[in-house]
This record gives structure tokens, C-alpha cells and sequence, in this order.
């Protein structure tokens, strides 16, 4: 290992994570599609229709940014700040009955 130690390595693999984060947030616009907050530390990806078909959680933080990647081409995805990306989940749990799984709101 060309590390001396894995604080090291831990310290360089955070770096890289981030970089390909910022990168592809530069890549979508880099700013909220609500308010126009640029600040990239408080960007979220959002589903514009709420619908996820796949966990997430079970993908590795590479993995998750490539699948962010193709849903962004494909229209599926936009760039929330945290304050908006809140508002809008907090809307749509508060009138769940109202929509269908899939449907944009």
C-alpha cells in the first residue's frame, strides 16, 4: 500500500469521493432548482416523482453518483438545497393520499 498509514488512505479516498460529488453536481447545473443556491455542501439529489427502484443504501457512494449520472439524462433527477429538498418531502408525506407512486409532484 503506498500509504503510510489508512489515515491516510481514508483521508485521500474522502478527497476523491468529494471531488466526483462536486463534479457531477458542476455537471447538473450546480445550483437548486427551487431557490438558486449554489453553496455545493448543501446540494441534494432529489426524485422528481418521489420514485426510487432501488436501495440506495446498498450501493457503494461511486456506484450511487453513476445512477444519479443516468437519471439526470434521462429527466429523473434534479438538484435541491437541503431547505427545499426538506419542504417538499414534508408536502408530499403531508398529502401522501393524494398521489400515486410515480407520479411528479
Amino acid at each position: 500500500m503506498p500509504y503510510a498509514s489508512s489515515i491516510n488512505y481514508n483521508a485521500y479516498k474522502r478527497r476523491s469521493r468529494k471531488a466526483r460529488r462536486e463534479k457531477l453536481l458542476m455537471e447538473m447545473g450546480g445550483k437548486c432548482a427551487e431557490c438558486g443556491e449554489t453553496d455545493l455542501t448543501k446540494l441534494e439529489f432529489d426524485h422528481k416523482n418521489g420514485d426510487r427502484d432501488y436501495e440506495c443504501n446498498k450501493l457503494s457512494a461511486r456506484q450511487r453518483l453513476r445512477l444519479y449520472a443516468e437519471e439526470y439524462k434521462e429527466g429523473r433527477i434534479q438538484l435541491l438545497c437541503r431547505s427545499c429538498n426538506g419542504f417538499r418531502n414534508q408536502y408530499y408525506h403531508n398529502n401522501a393520499g393524494k398521489y400515486k407512486k410515480g407520479e411528479p409532484f
